[in-house]
């Protein structure tokens, strides 16, 4: 997995250790619990670490596949590849299309997302905090909130601009 993320050069192998920086996290806390909920029952063995590693092994290779086909793959390839995948939907009457952007969506906000974080510690151990841990929560929910409201906006200009003549999505009947 190394070596894929290498191949992209310096920004692979930051986007790599980057990654694994913030998966270490989330590892750690679903490890622990499944270990914690494991010693209530009293079941801690030797099978269940095994397992555990196994799932934490799969959990990594996941992420860190995802977050390599978000760095190779522009958005509109993504929306491309997963739209078929969606299609049986609509026998549900759910728009595959409107998935398939949801989705991509959710792919490009979450990279987003994770840029300001790295953004907001670079510049608060600039000011020489070195860890500033919750303090990056509220200017992370601030500027996410921020990217959400500009992608709306634009996704609203976007639907008024190439709808059908008279059809405005905000418009009362």
């Amino acid at each position: 997995m190394a070596f894929l993320f290498a191949s992209l050069g310096d920004v692979g192998v930051k986007r790599l250790i980057q990654s694994l920086r913030t998966l270490a996290w989330l590892m750690a806390f679903i490890a622990g619990a499944q270990i914690f909920i494991a010693s209530l029952q009293g079941t801690v063995d030797s099978a269940l670490l095994a397992r555990v590693a196994v799932a934490m092994a799969k959990l990594a290779t996941l992420v860190l596949l995802a977050e390599l086909v978000t760095i190779t793959t522009p958005l509109q390839a993504l929306l491309a590849a997963i739209e078929p995948v969606l299609r049986p939907l609509k026998r549900f009457g759910l728009s595959s299309q409107r998935l398939a952007l949801g989705m991509g969506l959710l792919i490009r906000m979450a990279t987003l997302q994770r840029g300001t974080w790295v953004q907001l510690q670079q510049a608060y151990r600039a000011r020489g905090v070195s860890r500033p841990g919750m303090r990056l929560l509220a200017p992370s929910v601030r500027a996410g909130l921020r990217q959400a409201d500009q992608m709306a906006q634009a996704l609203n200009a976007r639907t008024v601009s190439t709808s059908p003549v008279g059809f405005r999505p905000n418009s009362q009947g």
